[in-house]
C-alpha cells in the first residue's frame, strides 16, 4: 500500500514523539509531530488525514484535544489512533467512548503501529471513496434536475401522474399528481425503482418494461396494479416516452383507472349475462345493423332457421331469412307509426325462409335499436308457431268430428222418436183397412181402393222402420240446390 498523506503525531514526550514520527516516515507516511499545545494551534489552520494521539504522557491534554477534534465541524470525522498504557483497560474503554477509532499499547512495536495505521488508512480511503461516490451521485442528480427544470412547469401542472426514471428504473422526479396517486411524498419516491412501486405479482412485467426501454421500445397504455394499501387495489395506466432519451432517462405518464377498470369489468359481466339470457331464450332473437349484417343470432334462431350461428353472425344479411321482399315489407311496417307506433312492430304474423328453403310461419315482434335518437340497427324476436298451427288444425278437425257425431246422434234420436210416434197410427190404418176388406161386400172398386190403402200403408210402415234404424247423417240432392236425408245410406250398417 502506498502510505502517503499528512498525519499528525501528538505526544508531549519528545523522545517518544520523534520515534513515532520516524517509524511513520520510514513507512512512507508523511507526518507532522507536535506536542499537545502546538498541535492544538496547528489544527486551527490545518486538517490532517489522520491523528496519532498519545494519552500516556499528558492524559488530560490528550483527552481535551480528542474532544476538540470530535467537536470540530470540519475535522470531526478525522480518524484518531490513540496510544494507551498496556495495563490500562479502563483507559482503553474511556478512550474509545471519547471518540477514538483505534488504539495501540505504549510502548508499541513499530510493526503493530504500522498495521494499525494501515487499517485506518484503508478505512479512510473507503470512507473517502463512499464520500466521492455520494458527491458524484448528488452532482449527477443535480445535473439531471437542472436538465429537467425546463419541463418542471409542465410536469407540475399536469393532471396525469408523471415520473422520470433512469435506465435502471430509479425515480429521479415525480410531479404532485404522481405522488398523490402513488400515496408517497417526493422524498419517499426519489431513488426508488419503478418495479418496487407495483404489486409483487406484476414486478416481473415491470422489469420487462425497463428492458424494452433499453432496446428503444416505449409501450403505451400498460395497466399495472400498485402495492396494496389499506386493502384497496389501485390500477394505473402507464405510457412511456423517449422525450428524455438524450438525458438517458425515460418519462412515464400514468393516471388512476381503477374506477374505469371496475366499470369495464361490470360491463363485461353484464354483457356476458345478457348474452346468456339471449342465448337461453326459447324465441329466436336476431339483430342486425342498418346495413343488414346480422350481429346477434341466438340458439333458438339457429333451431328455427336451420343455420349455425358462426355461419351467420357478421357474415349473412338479414334479408336472407325472409322470402323475397319480406325484409323490406317488415321494415316498412316497423317504421309505420300507424301500426304499433314508430320503430315498433308487435305480434306480426309472417312467413320466414329456412335454410332448406321451406317457409316457416312465425309471430314477429321487432323494433329499431336507437342510439342518441338515431336508429343504428334493428332487433327481431321470432316465435315459431308451426307446432301451434299444427295443434290448432288438429283441434279444428277434432271439433268438426265432434260436431258431426253430435249431429248424427241428434238425427238418430229424432228418427227413433218419429218412428215411434208414426208406428202406432200406421198400425191402426193397416188394421182397419184389412178389417174393412174382409167385412165389406165384394166390389171391384172398393177392393181396389182398400188394396191401395193397405199397400201404401205397408210402404209407409217400411219407411218408418228404416227411419227407426238411422245411425248416421247422409244426404242426397233434391230439388234445386236443396238436399234431403238419404234414408237408404243412413240406415246402412257400419262395416
Amino acid at each position: 500500500m502506498n502510505l502517503r498523506g499528512e498525519f499528525l503525531v501528538v505526544d508531549d514526550d519528545a523522545e517518544s514523539r520523534r520515534a513515532l514520527s520516524t517509524t511513520l516516515q520510514g513507512a512512507g507516511v508523511t507526518n507532522v509531530a507536535l506536542g499537545s499545545a502546538e498541535a492544538r494551534a496547528w489544527l486551527t489552520d490545518n486538517a490532517p488525514r489522520a491523528i496519532v494521539l498519545d494519552l500516556v504522557a499528558n492524559r488530560a491534554a490528550g483527552y481535551d484535544l480528542l474532544a476538540t477534534v470530535r467537536a470540530d465541524p470540519v475535522r470531526g470525522d478525522t480518524p484518531v489512533l490513540v496510544l494507551v498504557a498496556r495495563d490500562a483497560s479502563e483507559e482503553l474503554s474511556q478512550a474509545l467512548a471519547a471518540g477514538a477509532d483505534d488504539y495501540v499499547h505504549k510502548p508499541c512495536a513499530p510493526a503493530e503501529l504500522l498495521l494499525r495505521v494501515r487499517a485506518q488508512l484503508r478505512m479512510l480511503e473507503y470512507r473517502e471513496h463512499l464520500g466521492r461516490r455520494e458527491r458524484d451521485q448528488r452532482a449527477e442528480t443535480e445535473r439531471r434536475m437542472k436538465l429537467f427544470q425546463r419541463y418542471v412547469d409542465f410536469f407540475e401542472s399536469s393532471a396525469d401522474g408523471m415520473i422520470v426514471i433512469d435506465r435502471s428504473g430509479a425515480l429521479l422526479f415525480a410531479n404532485p399528481r404522481a405522488c398523490a396517486i402513488l400515496g408517497l411524498t417526493g422524498e419517499e419516491l426519489l431513488g426508488r425503482r419503478f418495479p418496487d412501486l407495483v404489486a409483487e405479482s406484476e414486478r416481473a412485467r415491470a422489469e420487462r418494461l425497463l428492458e424494452a426501454f433499453a432496446v428503444g421500445e416505449y409501450p403505451l397504455a400498460e395497466d399495472f396494479s400498485l402495492e396494496s394499501r389499506r386493502n384497496e387495489r389501485t390500477v394505473i395506466s402507464v405510457s412511456s416516452s423517449s422525450v428524455l432519451h438524450e438525458d438517458d432517462a425515460v418519462l412515464l405518464t400514468f393516471r388512476d383507472v381503477t374506477r374505469e377498470r371496475r366499470t369495464a369489468i361490470e360491463l363485461q359481466r353484464t354483457k356476458e349475462f345478457l348474452e346468456r339470457v339471449i342465448d337461453s331464450s326459447v324465441d329466436g332473437i336476431v339483430s342486425a345493423n342498418l346495413r343488414g349484417t346480422v350481429l346477434v343470432f341466438n340458439r333458438a334462431a339457429a333451431r328455427i332457421f336451420g343455420y349455425a350461428p358462426e355461419d351467420v353472425v357478421g357474415k349473412m344479411r338479414v334479408d336472407r331469412l325472409y322470402p323475397p321482399g319480406g325484409a323490406r315489407e317488415v321494415m316498412q311496417k316497423i317504421r309505420d307509426p300507424s301500426i304499433c307506433g314508430y320503430g315498433r312492430l308487435e305480434d306480426h304474423r309472417v312467413d320466414m325462409l329456412g335454410a332448406d328453403g321451406r317457409l316457416i310461419p312465425v309471430l314477429l315482434s321487432a323494433s329499431l335499436v336507437m342510439d342518441g335518437g338515431r336508429p343504428v340497427g334493428s332487433v327481431g324476436i321470432f316465435t315459431d308457431i308451426r307446432d301451434k298451427l299444427r295443434i290448432e288444425a288438429e283441434l279444428e278437425r277434432a271439433q268438426d268430428e265432434l260436431r258431426a257425431r253430435e249431429k248424427q246422434a241428434l238425427v238418430a234420436e229424432l228418427a227413433g222418436a218419429a218412428a215411434h210416434e208414426l208406428n202406432q197410427p200406421l198400425t191402426s190404418v193397416l188394421g182397419y183397412a184389412s178389417l174393412l176388406r174382409r167385412q165389406l161386400p165384394a166390389s171391384p172398386k172398393q177392393a181396389a181402393a182398400l188394396d191401395v190403402i193397405i199397400d201404401q200403408a205397408e210402404r209407409m210402415a217400411e219407411i218408418v222402420r228404416k227411419i227407426g234404424k238411422i245411425t248416421k247423417y247422409e244426404t242426397k240432392a233434391y230439388v234445386g240446390a236443396a238436399r234431403i236425408l238419404d234414408i237408404e245410406k243412413a240406415t246402412e250398417q257400419e262395416r
